[in-house]
């Protein structure tokens, strides 16, 4: 019996035999041209890329109404690499002077976009790095008329270096039932990482040297990825079999009751309410809110409102969009809108973004729209014409000087006049919060009570800041913790604050849905959080097993703690039994 730990990206519990998928190298023989086998050979290798380009947008279309449209964008990135006129330009260029086949010009090309994304800064851009040698393998296998194996994958556990996402979409395009998914590469923030979340897979990812280990393909193995766990189990003893069976089905009932709990109403043992607010950046979220009730929206994002158009959309779309968001949620309950947040790792194809060494600390979301007046503006009227008669709020992101919020707050009265000259309805008394995710901010935050109603404390963003580590860096994902005692400090401070001000605090970042994670910010003094709809069943599980009492009674011990190793042990004791 050998334990491996792991990295955990969706929690469950699985027994299956597991599915060793190596990815065959493909053989290239290099082949020199005729001056007459030219202009064939270009011929030859466009219509590889067009079969290519067709595989995916046919993928793209037949998934359009079964997952979200954030995910099928993933998709999108490698379509845009086939439709990129300078690849196909240096495809043909370099068969026209090398005086060489396809399938080598292709493979030279596409790594040489490897190695130039690999060597780029920002680890965005890195990322696409993937995308593009998934492409490249594609196009080769269509030149060489390479058909995709039949694979044996149904009802067992995939373990792979690395799964691409337009594998795993095909897979649940195919109707292919993965048990889970065990990977050597890949980070928390990856594509194929996203994906297995979106899909429901338990994954483990960082399984190093897997690949090369000894594995029965007849016996049985055990996949772990609940966080308290995070581990492999390879020729499992009986006795841990029998264990585990045991384990899979009390989660499978735990997550039975899970789902009864989508439409219920909760609270804490002692009868106090915890707010649970969803994140919402979609449509296929949007249509989620029907499906679990909740205490409102505590962040909408309008960037995808702007990413899915082909220009700026004009303030009469925005209105259309923000009614129809409002009109999913169960009556007055409370809409957040987040002004427009792009720069980072958030592009629009109709705009230029000025070049950054580093975007994340540069001209991006209340910086870029405080330099865009037409813009801002557009998007307030919006929102204050939406919001009439309406329990909608405005909120301000990436705040890091007081000054940034009394001018927005100018703006935004400005706007309110134009409306009143121009007799419009509009919401006068909108409230206005901000997102705490620039350490400035939260250190500062006391600063701010007398210019806003609220704050929402972005955790993503306030990690990588106060810790330096980019949350999409692979190298440094060790350092990116949002339970180390920096952080919990800073949200302690800010709950504090809100406290004494009678200012309203939630937390709305990825933090804010994981189990250890919602006790931990409840005995800090927080009772809103925000997180994606299909977390909320769990959360109100959680919620409902709890004393308040008792779990603020943890508070000390939490900041005075070591590190965020000894936090989560204290933590992960009081789940015992409920998750």
């Amino acid at each position: 019996m050998k334990k491996i730990k792991a990295t955990s990206i969706f929690e469950g519990i699985v027994i299956g035999k597991p599915y060793l998928r190596k990815q065959k190298e493909i053989k290239i023989d290099a082949r020199s041209l005729k001056e007459n086998e030219i202009e064939e050979e270009i011929i030859r290798v466009e219509k590889a890329i067009d079969d290519t380009r067709y595989e995916i947008r046919h993928l793209m279309d037949s998934l359009k109404d079964r997952i979200n449209k954030n995910e099928l964008k993933i998709l999108n990135v490698q379509f845009m690499i086939l439709e990129d006129p300078v690849f196909l330009s240096d495809v043909k260029n370099k068969i026209e002077k090398d005086m060489i086949n396809a399938e080598v010009v292709v493979d030279r090309v596409i790594k040489k976009y490897i190695k130039m994304f690999k060597s780029l800064k920002d680890p965005l851009y890195r990322e696409r790095a993937n995308d593009v040698s998934e492409v490249g393998r594609k196009i080769i296998e269509n030149l060489l008329y390479i058909t995709p194996e039949n694979e044996d994958i149904d009802n067992k556990i995939i373990i792979a270096k690395e799964l691409q996402p337009f594998e795993l979409l095909k897979f649940y395009h195919d109707g292919v039932n993965i048990l889970g998914i065990i990977t050597e590469e890949g980070g928390k923030t990856s594509h194929t990482a996203i994906l297995c979340k979106s899909l429901g897979i338990p994954t483990l990812i960082g399984v190093k040297n897997i690949m090369y280990l000894d594995i029965d393909p007849n016996k049985d193995i055990i996949l772990d990825s609940r966080l308290d766990k995070q581990l492999v189990i390879l020729d499992p003893k009986e006795e841990i079999l029998k264990e585990y069976k045991i384990y899979e089905k009390k989660y499978e009932e735990f997550s039975k009751e899970i789902d009864q709990l989508k439409v219920e109403d909760v609270s804490t043992l002692d009868g106090e309410k915890i707010n649970l607010h969803v994140n919402i950046g979609g449509d296929i979220e949007i249509e989620q809110l029907k499906e679990f009730k909740c205490d409102g929206i505590g962040l909408l994002r309008t960037e995808f409102i702007y990413m899915e158009n082909d220009k700026f959309p004009s303030e009469d779309e925005q209105i259309k969009m923000y009614e129809k968001v409002y009109s999913a949620l169960p009556e007055n309950k409370p809409l957040i809108i987040r002004t427009l947040d792009i720069g980072g790792d958030k592009k629009l194809g109709y705009y230029d973004m000025p070049h950054e060494e580093n975007p994340f600390l540069g001209f991006r979301a209340i910086r870029f729209c405080l330099e865009n007046l037409d813009i801002f503006k557009t998007q307030l009227r919006a929102i204050l014409r939406a919001g009439y008669n309406k329990n909608i709020k405005i909120m301000y992101p990436m705040i890091s000087k007081v000054e940034e919020v009394v001018r927005a707050n100018t703006i935004l009265e400005e706007v309110k006049k134009e409306l009143e000259i121009e007799k419009l309805n509009y919401k006068k008394d909108i409230e206005v919060g901000i997102m705490i995710e620039i350490p400035s901010a939260a250190i500062m935050a006391e600063r701010y009570v007398e210019y806003v109603d609220f704050f929402s404390i972005g955790t993503n963003d306030l990690t990588q800041y106060v810790l330096a580590a980019d949350r999409l860096n692979k190298l440094v994902s060790n350092i990116y913790d949002p339970y180390d005692i920096a952080i919990l400090n800073l949200i302690n401070h800010v709950s504090e604050i809100g406290k004494k001000y009678n200012k309203k605090v939630s937390v709305c970042g990825e933090m804010a849905g994981e189990p250890i994670a919602i006790i931990l910010l409840i005995a800090l003094g927080i009772k809103d959080l925000s997180m994606l709809p299909s977390f909320i069943p769990r959360a109100k599980k959680i919620i409902k097993s709890i004393d308040l009492k008792e779990i603020k009674k943890y508070k000390e011990k939490i900041l005075k703690a070591k590190n965020s190793q000894e936090i989560k042990k204290l933590i992960t004791k009081l789940l015992i039994g409920v998750v």
